[in-house]
C-alpha cells in the first residue's frame, strides 16, 4: 500500500535557521499518525510543506503520489487546523463554515456545513457570533473548516495548543472519533507526548529538523522501552558504575544522587539485592528505588539519545 505521505531527505532553511535537515518519514493511509517534538523541532515546516503551503528547499515531496505545491488537485484532497488561526470574529459560525464550503465548491453548502457541525458537537453554536467561541469551540471550528469539504487527509498543527486539560483530551477523543466515522488519515503534530499516546499508533520523533524514529508505539517501545528504576543515592555515579558490573543493564543514566537504570527484563529482587550490597560496601544511603513504565515522553528522549 502506498503512503499517503512521502518525504524523503527534505531540507528548508529560513535565513540563518535550517528548519528541516534532511527529514524523512511515510505515513499510512487510515491511520491518525502522531508528529512528535518538541517547540522549534520542525513540526510546522512540516506541515506547510506537506500541505503545499510552502516549497521544500530540496528532497523528495509527495502526497497522494504527487508534489503538493502549486497542485489544486492534490490540495484539495487535504484539510489543515493551523495552530494559529485567525477567524472573522464578528462572522456566525454557520455563515463562516458556509462561506468556506463554498470556496471548496461543496454543493448545498450549507446543509454540509450543517453537518460537519454536528459531527464536531457545534451545531447548538451555529448562530453564535466566533468571538463568543471558548477556546474549545474555537478548535472545533478549526476541525469543521479542515473537514467541510471531505478531505482524504487532515492535517492538525498542535490541535491542543492553549486548550486546559480536560478539552485538549475532549479534542483527542474527537479527532479519534472523526477518524473513525470518516475513514479519514489524519496527522497530528504535538510536543505534549503522553497525551498522543491515546490516540496515535504511529508516531514519529522530529528534533532539530530530522526524524530520529518512526514506526508504530508498540515497536518503538519494544525496541527502546523495556524496564526503568529510578534509584536516588548518595555517590550516584559510583553506585551506577558498580550496579553496570554486577546485573544486565541496558542502559544508564545518573548525576550526583539519581540514577536511571534500563533493562530489557524485569531484574526483579536481583535489583534490590544488588543496590542493598552496593550500599553496604561503600557505604551509601538509598532513599529510594521506585520502578516505572516507560512512557511515550520517555521513548522520545532515549529515541533522541541514541539517534
Amino acid at each position: 500500500m502506498n503512503p499517503v505521505i512521502n518525504l524523503e531527505n527534505v531540507y528548508k532553511r529560513f535565513g540563518r535557521v535550517q528548519a528541516l535537515n534532511g527529514l524523512s518519514l511515510q505515513v499510512k493511509p487510515g491511520t491518525i499518525f502522531g508528529l512528535i517534538g518538541p517547540n522549534g523541532a520542525g513540526k510546522t515546516t512540516t506541515v506547510r510543506i506537506t500541505a503545499g503551503i510552502i516549497r521544500c528547499d530540496s528532497g523528495l515531496v509527495e502526497v497522494f503520489g504527487e508534489n503538493p505545491w502549486d497542485n489544486i488537485e492534490v490540495k484539495s484532497r487535504i484539510g489543515v487546523l493551523h495552530e494559529r488561526v485567525s477567524y472573522p470574529k464578528n462572522l456566525k459560525v454557520l455563515d463562516f463554515l458556509t462561506r468556506v464550503a463554498n470556496i471548496y465548491g461543496v454543493s448545498d453548502a450549507e446543509k454540509r456545513a450543517l453537518e460537519v457541525l454536528k459531527l464536531v458537537d457545534l451545531v447548538n453554536a451555529k448562530n453564535r457570533a466566533i468571538k463568543g467561541l471558548s477556546a474549545g469551540m474555537l478548535q472545533k471550528l478549526g476541525l469543521a473548516q479542515a473537514i467541510v469539504h471531505d478531505p482524504e487527509l487532515v492535517i492538525a498543527d498542535e490541535p491542543t495548543a492553549n486548550l486546559d486539560p480536560l478539552m485538549r483530551r475532549k479534542v483527542l477523543e474527537l479527532i479519534r472519533d472523526l477518524h473513525r466515522e470518516l475513514g479519514v488519515t489524519f496527522v497530528i503534530s504535538s510536543h505534549i507526548l503522553p497525551e498522543l499516546a491515546l490516540v496515535c499508533r504511529d508516531v514519529a520523533f522530529i528534533h532539530k529538523g530530522r526524524v530520529y524514529y518512526q514506526g508504530d508505539i508498540s515497536d518503538i517501545s519494544s525496541k527502546l522501552g523495556g524496564y526503568v528504576y529510578r534509584i536516588i543515592c548518595g555517590k550516584a555515579p559510583q553506585v551506577a558504575s558498580m550496579l553496570k558490573d554486577r546485573l544486565r543493564v541496558k542502559d544508564l543514566e545518573y548525576d550526583e544522587r539519581l540514577i536511571r537504570v534500563y533493562f530489557d527484563e524485569d531484574p526483579g529482587p536481583n535489583l534490590f539485592i544488588a543496590i542493598g550490597e552496593i550500599a553496604k560496601e561503600i557505604r551509601v544511603k538509598v532513599e529510594s528505588i521506585e520502578s516505572s513504565v516507560v512512557g511515550l515522553e520517555e521513548l522520545f528522549r532515549r529515541a533522541v539519545r541514541s539517534g
